[in-house]
C-alpha cells in the first residue's frame, strides 16, 4: 500500500475530514536595496516541507498564517542612515521565515535577515561586508549571506543573498556591482517556481561592467546613475535592487512574501480568517488542493 493510500485509508475509517499532514512553503518579505552605490536587498527567509518534511496537523487547532511585507526603499534624505528597510517575517504554524535584510547605503551597514543584504561602496574601512543570512538559526538554513561592497574609490554595491545562493561581491574598481543570489525552486503548486532571490547591487556612473542582475526568485536588478531602484517581485520575497550613484530618487523595495499549503483533495477546506487574502486551486496540481496566501495575517483551522 502506498503512502497516499495509507493516508486515505486511515482518515476514511477515523471519520476525519481534516488531513493528517500538509505540505507548506513560507517565504518572508524581501529586504529593500540601498541608496547611492547601494547594495541589493536580501531575499526573505524560506522554509519549506521540501526541505523539512510535511507538517502534521491536529483537527480543530487554529494555526497562524502571516504574510510578511517587503522592506521600504530609501530616499536621498536617508542615504547614509543604514540602508534599505528589512522585510517582515512570514509564518505558518510553527514555521517562521525571517524578513530579508536591507541592503547597505553608502557609508551604512548591511542588515542580516533570512538572507543578508549586500554591503555598499563607502569610506574606509572598505570593503563593506554583506549582512548575515539564516538569522533564525534554522537547519536547513532559510537563506544565505549578502555580498561585499567594492573596495575601490569608485565603487559599487554587493548583491543581496538568496535562499539558495549567497550574494555576489562587487568587483574591484569601476568593474561591476554584485549580482543577487538565486532563490530556491519549489514545486508545491504543481509548477516549479523560484522564490526569495536577492537584489542586485547599484552601480557607479563610471561602471564598465553593466547592471547587476537580481537573483532568480523575484530579486530585482540593480540600477545605474539617474534611475530609481527596481522593486522585488511581489509574493516571491525577492530583494529590492540597489540604486546607482546619484542623490535623488529611491532605492528598490523588497517584494512581499507568500505562504502556500497543499494537501490531498479528498479532505475538506479549512476555515480561513477574514484577515487573510488567498486563492484556492484544485487544478494546478492533480489530486491536491493548493491554498496560496498573498497578504494579511489571521488563523486557519481544519
Amino acid at each position: 500500500m502506498t503512502g497516499i493510500h495509507q493516508l486515505l485509508f486511515s482518515n476514511f475509517f477515523s471519520g476525519s475530514s481534516a488531513p493528517n499532514e500538509v505540505e507548506f512553503l513560507v517565504v518572508a518579505g524581501g529586504g529593500a536595496g540601498g541608496f547611492f552605490c547601494g547594495a541589493g536587498g536580501g531575499g526573505g527567509g524560506l522554509r519549506s516541507s521540501t526541505l523539512s518534511g510535511n507538517f502534521s496537523l491536529e483537527a480543530g487547532t487554529a494555526y497562524t498564517v502571516t504574510v510578511g511585507g517587503g522592506g521600504s526603499g530609501v530616499t536621498s534624505s536617508t542615504a547614509s542612515s543604514g540602508g534599505g528597510t528589512s522585510g517582515s517575517n512570514s509564518v505558518f504554524a510553527t514555521f517562521t521565515g525571517t524578513g530579508g535584510g536591507g541592503g547597505s547605503s553608502i557609508s551604512g551597514t548591511a542588515k542580516g535577515g533570512g538572507s543578508g543584504g549586500g554591503g555598499a561602496h563607502g569610506p574606509e574601512p572598505r570593503p563593506h561586508a554583506g549582512g548575515s543570512g539564516n538569522a533564525g538559526g534554522f537547519s536547513p538554513a532559510e537563506g544565505t549571506d549578502g555580498g561585499k561592497g567594492d573596495a575601490h574609490t569608485v565603487g559599487q554595491g554587493g548583491g543581496g543573498g538568496g535562499a539558495l545562493q549567497a550574494g555576489e561581491d562587487a568587483g574591484a574598481g569601476a568593474v561591476s556591482p554584485g549580482d543577487g543570489g538565486n532563490g530556491r525552486a519549489i514545486s508545491i503548486t504543481g509548477v516549479s517556481a523560484n522564490y526569495a532571490g536577492g537584489g542586485g547591487g547599484g552601480a557607479h556612473n563610471n561602471d564598465t561592467g553593466g547592471i547587476a542582475q537580481g537573483g532568480a526568485g523575484g530579486g530585482a536588478n540593480g540600477t545605474n546613475t539617474g534611475v530609481n531602484g527596481n522593486n522585488g517581485t511581489v509574493n516571491t520575497g525577492g530583494g529590492g535592487g540597489g540604486k546607482g550613484s546619484d542623490s535623488a530618487g529611491t532605492s528598490g523595495a523588497g517584494g512581499r512574501g507568500v505562504v502556500i499549503i497543499a494537501y490531498l483533495d479528498s479532505f475538506s477546506d479549512p476555515t480561513i480568517g477574514d484577515g487573510l487574502t488567498f486563492t484556492k486551486s484544485t487544478s494546478s496540481r492533480s489530486g491536491f488542493k493548493v491554498f496560496t496566501f498573498t497578504d494579511g495575517s489571521d488563523t486557519i483551522t481544519f
